[in-house]
C-alpha cells in the first residue's frame, strides 16, 4: 500500500553490535532496492559484495577496476550467445562446461572454443582462482553499474554433474 521496502541484517542475535545490525539492515535496504526493484524484504547476506564494493569505490573508481576488462566482450547484437552471458554462464557454473553448454543450448565444443577465445581477448587465465574472483565481482559491479541483477541461472542447473 506505501510501497514500504525492508532491509534485514544477520547481527540481531547480539545486541552489542547493534550498530553493526542497523547499519547492514540499511546497505541490504539500499542496494537491494537498487538492483532488484520490485521486492520488498532486502537481506544483508544477498546485497553485502555491493556494501564492499561501494566501499571499496570510495577510495578507488568502480571504472578503474577489472569491470573494465569485462566490456571487451559487450555486443548487444548477439542476444544470449554474447561472450559477455558465455563467461558469466561459465563463472557461476564453476567452470562446468557441460552446464554452461546445456544452460545457453550451446555445443560443448563450440563452448570450450568461445571460452578460449574469451580468455585470449581478456588476456587471463581462467585456471587462476584470483582471475575467476575479479571477473565474478566484476559482473556485480556491472549489475551496480546497470542498476539491476543479472538474470540467474537456472535453478539446480549449476551443480549438475
Amino acid at each position: 500500500v506505501c510501497n514500504g521496502y525492508l532491509g534485514f541484517s544477520p547481527e540481531v542475535d547480539n545486541l552489542f553490535k547493534l550498530d553493526v545490525a542497523y547499519k547492514q539492515a540499511c546497505s541490504a535496504a539500499k542496494y537491494g532496492k537498487m538492483v532488484a526493484g520490485d521486492e520488498k524484504l532486502y537481506f544483508y547476506s544477498e546485497y553485502y559484495i555491493y556494501d564492499m564494493i561501494d566501499s571499496y569505490s570510495s577510495r578507488f573508481g568502480i571504472n578503474d577496476m577489472f569491470v573494465q576488462k569485462l566490456r571487451l566482450l559487450e555486443n548487444k547484437d548477439e542476444g544470449s550467445f554474447n561472450n559477455l552471458n558465455l563467461l558469466r554462464c561459465y563463472l557461476m557454473s564453476e567452470r562446468n562446461l557441460s552446464v554452461t553448454a546445456r544452460l545457453l543450448h550451446m555445443h560443448r565444443n563450440s563452448v570450450i572454443y568461445r571460452i578460449s577465445k574469451i580468455s585470449d581477448i581478456l588476456g587471463v587465465d581462467m585456471d587462476e582462482p584470483d582471475v575467476r574472483l575479479r571477473l565474478l565481482i566484476s559482473f556485480k559491479i556491472l549489475e551496480m553499474i546497470n542498476g539491476r541483477k543479472f538474470p540467474p541461472l537456472h535453478s539446480g542447473d549449476s551443480t549438475d554433474q
